[in-house]
C-alpha cells in the first residue's frame, strides 16, 4: 500500500449561570470552581486569582468568567479555551461503529501495509508526537484527490491507538468527507456541527474493537466550508482537543481544490504528505511543500500510496 520516504524531523457550559440565585447555587458554585481548576491547569489563572474572583463573587450575580474578565485576571479567549477544554473531556460516544476490512487488515502482523505504517508511526512518535499539545496533532495532506489522504490517515490512526493512548481521527475533508465511511460510523453530526453558531460540543464517537480510537467525522455538508475552517472556533477547538488525546491525526482536503488544506495543517503544526505512485506529479507535491513551509507548518516527511 505504501513506502515510506522520509520521515523527519455532557455537562452543561460551565460558566452559564446567571441571576444572583444561580450564581449563589451549590452547583453554579461548584461550576465556578471547576473552571477556575481548568484555568489554573492551562496556565491561565493563578489559584490566589481565583480565589479574589471568587471572593468577589459574594453577593454578585455576575458569572465567574464575566467577573474574571472584568477585574483584568482573564482574557475572553483563555476563558472560551477552558470552556472547550471542559467540553472536550466530557463528551461522550454517540455510537460505537465497525470498521471496515482495509482498516481491520491493519491489525494483521502480516500485512505488509501495517509494516510500513508502522515504520511511519516509529518515526511520528520518535520525531514528533510529545508530551506537550502542539505536538500532538499532525495533518495529512496531498496536492490531489485520490491520493491516498483517508488511507494513511484511517490507518496511521489505528495503530497510533494500539499504542494504549487516546487517538482522535478527525475528518476536515468537509467536501469530500470518507472517514465515517472507513471506520462505519454515523455523519449527521461532527466537525461541521460542532463549528457551528448552534453547538457547542464536539460529537466524538469511539470505534469498536479498538478502545482507544475514537472519531471526529466531518458532520453535515455545508456551503461554507473554507470559512467554516477559519473560524477563531476551529483553533480554540484543536486546543481543548490537544489537552484530551495524546495523538490527533486531521484527514484534511486535497491542497488543490482549496486553502481549506492549508487552513487545518496551520492548526496542526506538523503535517505528513501523502503522494500517488504514477499519479502524482513532483512539482505539485514540492510546491505544496513549499507552500506548508511558508506558513510556519513542519512538514516530517512523505509517504508514497502505491493504489
Amino acid at each position: 500500500m505504501t513506502r515510506l520516504l522520509k520521515v523527519a524531523g455532557l455537562d452543561p457550559p460551565l460558566d452559564d449561570a446567571s441571576g444572583s440565585a444561580a450564581a449563589s447555587s451549590p452547583s453554579a458554585l461548584n461550576h465556578d470552581y471547576r473552571i477556575g481548576s481548568i484555568l489554573v491547569e492551562l496556565g491561565k489563572l493563578k489559584s490566589s486569582q481565583v480565589d479574589l474572583v471568587l471572593s468577589q463573587q459574594q453577593g454578585n450575580p455576575r458569572r465567574f468568567g464575566d467577573l474574571a474578565i472584568a477585574l483584568g485576571v482573564l482574557a475572553q479567549a483563555d476563558l472560551e479555551l477552558a470552556l472547550l477544554r471542559q467540553r472536550a473531556f466530557v463528551v461522550e460516544p454517540l455510537h460505537r461503529g465497525e470498521p471496515g476490512q482495509d482498516v481491520m487488515a491493519l491489525l494483521s502482523d502480516a500485512s505488509p501495509q501495517a509494516e510500513v505504517l508502522r515504520a511511519v508511526r516509529s518515526q511520528l512518535v520518535l520525531r514528533w508526537f510529545g508530551p506537550e499539545p502542539e505536538q500532538r496533532t499532525l495533518a495529512i495532506v496531498s496536492a490531489q484527490r485520490r491520493d491516498g489522504r483517508t488511507r494513511v490517515c484511517s490507518g496511521l490512526a489505528v495503530l497510533l491507538s494500539q499504542l494504549d493512548e487516546d487517538t482522535l481521527v478527525i475528518d476536515a475533508d468537509l467536501r469530500h468527507p470518507r472517514i465515517h465511511e472507513v471506520f462505519g460510523l454515523r455523519n449527521d453530526v461532527g466537525l461541521t456541527t460542532a463549528l457551528s453558531a448552534d453547538s457547542s460540543v464536539p460529537s466524538i464517537q469511539r470505534v469498536a474493537g479498538l478502545d482507544n480510537l475514537y472519531v471526529l467525522t466531518a458532520g453535515p455538508k455545508v456551503q461554507n466550508p473554507r470559512e467554516l475552517l477559519m473560524k477563531r472556533q476551529f483553533g480554540l477547538l484543536m486546543e481543548a482537543l490537544a489537552q484530551r488525546f495524546a495523538f490527533i491525526v486531521i484527514d484534511t482536503p486535497a491542497a488543490g481544490e482549496g486553502i481549506e488544506s492549508l487552513t487545518t495543517a496551520v492548526r496542526a503544526s506538523g503535517c505528513l504528505v501523502v503522494a500517488r505512485k504514477n499519479s502524482s506529479r513532483m512539482s505539485d507535491v514540492q510546491q505544496l511543500a513549499s507552500t506548508l513551509t511558508d506558513h510556519s507548518v513542519e512538514v516530517l516527511g512523505a509517504v508514497i500510496n502505491n493504489y
